[in-house]
């Protein structure tokens, strides 16, 4: 990334949920400036948490992070994901085509 420049980054995680009882889950952004993993947050129940199943939908979120540096440096993404009983699918049973579907994480600076 450039140095002093922020990073925008935007976040879409399509989900399914096939449980017919409370089921589901929540998304954890992480990034590491070469320093160790630092978690922006999480969801919290958002997204397929839901009593009764067949839930499809996309999580989704924009960011915008300080600059990690005056000098150029380098960043790296994580993304974590917990299911509740074990029905979280990500870019599962959704039919999902093409090179713009699926788990997305862009940053521009």
């Amino acid at each position: 990334m450039r140095g002093g420049a922020p990073v925008e980054i935007s976040i879409a995680v399509p989900m399914r949920n096939d449980s017919a009882s409370w089921g589901g889950g929540y998304t954890e952004l992480m990034y590491d400036l070469g320093e160790g993993w630092v978690s922006v947050g999480n969801s919290g129940h958002d997204g397929p948490m839901v009593v009764g199943g067949d839930i499809i939908t996309t999580y989704s979120r924009d960011i915008l992070l300080d600059a990690g540096s005056e000098s150029d440096y380098d960043i790296r993404f994580k993304l974590r994901h917990r299911a509740y009983d074990g029905t979280l699918l990500i870019n599962g049973s959704r039919d999902l085509s093409g090179q713009h579907f699926g788990v997305l994480l862009s940053a521009v600076s």
